[in-house]
């Protein structure tokens, strides 16, 4: 008998309870998200673009941590809601070993260091585009 398969993705969501697993919510408009993802990763240690889908807002990525570290498929959904005054823009962030095996914290340390590096990065682009 075989064990159960063990989900080893992690996501973020708007209600977790660790800050750096929340979606993140800017007041940035999706194509100004979508310019600062793509031109901080492209660049970033670590991280792979594989795919920018503009029209869907979605951003595939390949995420390695460390010289010998697993590698997860990343997809970021980048999502705009009209609101009252103006807009908010949803970037949603998920993590999945590339091989299918891993440990759940892995993923999560993904999602984390994804936020962090994105949390940076578009305080300073929405400054410098707005």
């Amino acid at each position: 008998m075989t064990a159960p398969t063990q989900i080893v993705m992690a996501a973020s969501d708007l209600n977790a309870q660790d800050p750096m697993m929340k979606t993140r919510v800017f007041t940035a408009t999706r194509e100004q998200a979508m310019d600062c993802i793509e031109t901080t990763f492209k660049g970033e240690k670590g991280w792979n673009i594989v795919n920018v889908d503009r029209l869907k807002g979605s951003v595939k990525l390949e995420h390695k941590a460390g010289f010998l570290g697993p590698v997860n498929d990343v997809t970021v959904t980048v999502v705009q809601e009209q609101i009252l005054n103006g807009q908010k823009t949803h970037v949603n962030v998920k993590a999945v070993p590339k091989s299918g095996k891993g440990k759940p914290e892995k993923s999560a340390e993904t999602v984390k260091a994804f936020n962090k590096v994105i949390d940076m990065n578009m305080r300073a682009w929405t400054r410098n585009t707005v």
